[in-house]
């Protein structure tokens, strides 16, 4: 995946960041990948930074759903800290 920072293809106006999906309020763009995007986002009560994943609409096949259920099951058993896992 690569870093927003790097010049990867991105929006110009991102309409995500500032949302709050679940309890985490999209801080900025990390990442765009094959399947979606990295965002940094903060807990909006206790302010906690993490790193919130988002599969693209294109990427939504059942292979593809799968396989992200199975990185954030795993994600979510990890010593990680920094990781948020949250379904809607």
């Amino acid at each position: 995946m690569g870093s927003a920072d790097e010049g990867d293809e991105q929006p110009a106006s991102d309409d995500l960041i500032g949302r709050v999906v679940d309890k985490y309020k999209l801080v900025r763009l990390i990442g765009v990948g094959g399947m979606g995007r990295v965002y940094e986002g903060a807990h909006t009560t206790i302010g906690k930074r993490v790193a919130l994943k988002f599969i693209d609409p294109e990427s939504t096949t059942a292979e593809a759903v799968q396989r992200f259920q199975r990185t954030s099951s795993r994600s979510s058993t990890s010593a990680r800290p920094t990781t948020a896992c949250t379904s809607s």
